[in-house]
């Protein structure tokens, strides 16, 4: 019994050390908690325990490049409360929030639902610069060859 008095700060504890934004909410869709990294990565002051997830989400989905696609996202987590779901959400701010969900279950019963949330904005500038690189590359390989071709005459020399 004692133990359990140390059993709700050690979670809370637990939830802001995480590097991602972390979201718990219960089989009904009502907030449980939350971390301060999910707080910032949404841009909320704060998130009160037991309001709605819906109106959580319209918020999310608001601040989405997509709206439609991030909105079917959350219907297909609730008609579905065993599954488990990723989205990429592109904001209006130009932030990739990459988002993980999952059923916490109790003996094959979905009891909660744990949603991770991570920043992927650095990812996918890294990936377009990337392409930007192989782009560039491609190009100048081409030019290479065709600058080759050109000073090539009919017998191969130069």
């Amino acid at each position: 019994m004692r133990e359990d008095i140390y059993a709700l700060p050690t979670i809370r504890a637990l939830l802001d050390a995480a590097s991602e934004g972390l979201l718990l909410t219960s089989a009904d869709g009502k907030v449980s908690s939350c971390n301060a990294r999910f707080l910032a990565l949404w841009g909320l002051e704060s998130l009160e325990t037991g309001s709605s997830l819906d109106a959580l989400a319209e918020k999310m989905v608001s601040s989405s490049d997509d709206e439609d696609f991030a909105q079917d996202f959350f219907k297909e987590v609730k008609n579905d409360p065993a599954s488990v779901k990723a989205h990429l959400f592109e904001t209006t701010a130009g932030k990739v929030i990459e988002c993980l969900t999952r059923p916490v279950l109790v003996d094959g019963v979905p009891l909660a639902r744990l949603w991770n949330f991570r920043d992927a904005t650095k990812d996918r500038d890294l990936f377009d610069a990337f392409e930007k690189s192989e782009s560039r590359l491609v190009s100048l390989l081409l030019e290479q060859e065709l600058t080759k071709a050109a000073h090539t005459d009919l017998t191969g020399a130069m």
